[in-house]
This record gives structure tokens, C-alpha cells and sequence, in this order.
């Protein structure tokens, strides 16, 4: 009797399976199918969105940089096509892109005759191979003059320093000696020039 009671559980457990087979196979390939997506797929999808977000913002930035390179050379060429062309040529004035001895003499000569003065001697000293002071830009280069003038009074003396020191050419008085008895007056003066010419 127990015997046939088994064979009858075991007929009803094949039939259930048999019947659910199916069922439960779809069931089981459903959870691996899921598993996967849940643990490879949807990580790997999540990672290649962040890598192309991520090099769209770097292009994007790439790109803004760009512009704005751009907008700030657009803002310079605006600067300098405003400043006036009276005023380069100021600059270029006080500071030559080259040594033009030949214009500096006659340029002294008259700031002295400017002030009733008499040159009686003028030295030049070609100091463009030497570099400049610590600090200043090795283009810009030096010329030193000495100079020695009659007929200056204690007025002619001031006028003379004041009109060198107004001159639109840069000039550096380094030494001076002023002999109000002789009325004479000795200068060493040093000018400066860009080296850019001689590249």
C-alpha cells in the first residue's frame, strides 16, 4: 500500500514537473538574463554614457576656451587700431628701433642752441653690443654722450637740464659738472635704442 503511495506521489511530482518544465525554464533563463543585464550590461552602458559625457564637457570647454582667446585677441586688435597714430610715432621717437647716431648729433646740438648755448665738443659711445641694466629687456640697447657747452649761466645751466629732461627721446643725465665761473657745463647723457633692427 505505501509502495503504491509513493509511485502515485511520484507520478503526480513528474506530471508537475512535465506540465511546468517549461515554466520554470523560462523562469531560470528570465534570472540569468536579468543577472547579466543587472551586473554587466547596465555598468558597462552606465560607464560609456559618463565617458561620452564627459568628453563632451571637455570639448565643450575646449571650445569656450577657444572663444575666448578669440574674443580677447578681437578686444587687443580693437585696442590698437584705436590709439592714434600721433602717439606711435611719440613712442618710436623716444624709443628708436634702431641707433640713428646721424639724426641723435644734430638733435642735441639743437636743444643747445635752443637755450643760447655753444657746443664746443661732442663724444659718442656706441654701447649697442653691451646689455642693458639687471632688469631691463636685453633688446634695448645703450648709447653714451658726452658733451661740453659754453656760455651757461646758473639759469642756462637749468634751462639746459630741463630742456633734456623734457626731450621726447629718453635721456639719462649720469654725470654733470658745472663751471659758473668759465660758464661752461659737461654732460654724460646715456639714450637708449631697440636692438630689433639689428636681429
Amino acid at each position: 500500500m505505501e509502495k503504491d503511495k509513493i509511485k502515485q506521489i511520484k507520478n503526480q511530482i513528474n506530471i508537475f514537473f512535465n506540465f511546468y518544465f517549461k515554466i520554470i525554464l523560462v523562469l531560470i533563463v528570465s534570472l540569468f538574463l536579468f543577472a547579466g543585464y543587472l551586473f554587466i550590461v547596465l555598468p558597462k552602458y552606465k560607464q560609456i554614457s559618463f565617458d561620452i559625457e564627459a568628453g563632451g564637457r571637455k570639448e565643450n570647454l575646449e571650445y569656450l576656451n577657444r572663444q575666448k582667446y578669440y574674443n580677447q585677441l578681437k578686444k587687443l586688435q580693437a585696442e590698437y587700431l584705436k590709439i592714434n597714430v600721433s602717439d606711435i610715432n611719440k613712442v618710436n621717437i623716444m624709443l628708436p628701433d634702431k641707433k640713428d647716431i646721424e639724426s641723435l648729433l644734430p638733435e642735441i646740438e639743437g636743444i643747445i642752441l635752443k637755450n643760447g648755448l655753444l657746443l664746443t665738443s661732442i663724444q659718442v659711445e656706441n654701447m649697442g653690443g653691451a646689455p642693458t641694466d639687471k632688469g631691463i629687456s636685453q633688446e634695448i640697447k645703450k648709447i653714451k654722450i658726452n658733451i661740453n657747452v659754453v656760455g651757461t649761466d646758473y639759469v642756462g645751466f637749468k634751462n639746459l637740464l630741463k630742456a633734456i629732461e623734457n626731450n621726447l627721446r629718453l635721456m639719462d643725465i649720469n654725470n654733470l659738472s658745472f663751471d659758473p665761473t668759465g660758464n661752461t657745463t659737461s654732460l654724460d647723457i646715456t639714450t637708449y635704442y631697440l636692438n630689433s633692427s639689428e636681429k
